[in-house]
C-alpha cells in the first residue's frame, strides 16, 4: 500500500513558487543533487523529498498516490497544487523494473530512469560513457573525478559541466534507441528532469 504525505504548504501572501515533489529511490545523492542544482539557479522552485524507500514499484505508486490527493487538493485550494511530480529510481538489481515504468506511464508520471545507476549521470559530467558498465565501475570512474566522492556528490566540481552531461545524456539515449536498446545500460535520462526544472525555474516571478 502506497504512504501517505504531507505535501501542503502554508498559505502564501503572494504567487507560490512552483512545488517539484521528487520521489527517489536514493535518500543521500539524488536530493544532494537536485537540491544543488536548484539553489545554483537560486532556489526559483520548491523541492520535496518524500522518503518512500527503494523499490520503483513502491516509489511510482507513492508518486500516483501524491498525484491523486493534488487534485483533490487543488479543488478546495488552488495553492495547494503541485507543479511537477517525478520518480528517480536505477535499474540496478531490482525487480519489477518493467512494472513500475508501465504503471509511471499509465499514470502520467514521469520517470527520470538511470542504467545500471543514477551515478552514470554524475560521470556524464565529465566524460561520455557509451560501453556497458556495472555499478562498482561507475563508482570508481566517479571518484577519478571528485575527491570526496564517497561523501556525496561534488557540485561545486559538478555544476560548470551541467550543459555538458546533458548533451551527453541526449547523445547517449539516441544512440540507445537508434540500436534499439532504449533503457538498456548504459542509459540516463535525468536530463529531461533537469531540464523540466530549469524551465519551471526560468518561469519565475523575479
Amino acid at each position: 500500500m502506497a504512504k501517505h504525505f504531507d505535501l501542503k504548504r502554508s498559505k502564501p501572501s503572494k504567487k507560490p513558487k512552483s512545488l517539484v515533489v521528487l520521489f527517489c529511490e536514493g535518500e543521500k545523492t539524488e536530493p544532494v543533487y537536485f537540491r544543488g542544482i536548484n539553489r545554483h539557479w537560486g532556489n526559483q522552485i520548491v523541492l520535496q523529498f518524500p522518503h518512500c524507500g527503494t523499490d520503483p514499484k513502491g516509489i511510482v505508486s507513492a508518486a500516483a498516490d501524491a498525484k491523486k490527493r493534488s487534485k483533490r487538493n487543488k479543488k478546495s485550494d488552488p495553492n495547494e497544487e503541485i507543479e511537477a511530480i517525478w520518480c528517480v529510481f536505477d535499474r540496478d538489481q531490482h525487480l519489477l523494473v518493467q512494472e513500475a515504468l508501465q504503471q509511471a506511464d499509465d499514470n502520467q508520471i514521469p520517470v527520470a530512469f538511470s542504467n545500471p545507476c543514477f551515478e552514470l549521470w554524475l560521470l556524464l559530467h565529465f566524460q561520455d560513457q557509451t560501453a556497458h558498465l556495472q555499478r562498482d565501475g561507475v563508482s570508481r570512474l566517479c571518484a577519478n573525478f571528485m575527491t570526496n566522492y564517497t561523501k556525496g556528490p561534488d557540485m561545486d566540481m559538478l555544476l560548470p559541466s551541467l550543459s555538458d552531461a546533458e548533451q551527453r545524456a541526449r547523445t547517449l539515449c539516441n544512440r540507445q534507441t537508434t540500436n534499439n536498446l532504449p533503457r538498456c545500460n548504459p542509459w540516463t535520462d535525468v536530463h529531461e528532469l533537469v531540464e523540466a526544472m530549469r524551465r519551471l525555474s526560468d518561469s519565475q516571478p523575479i
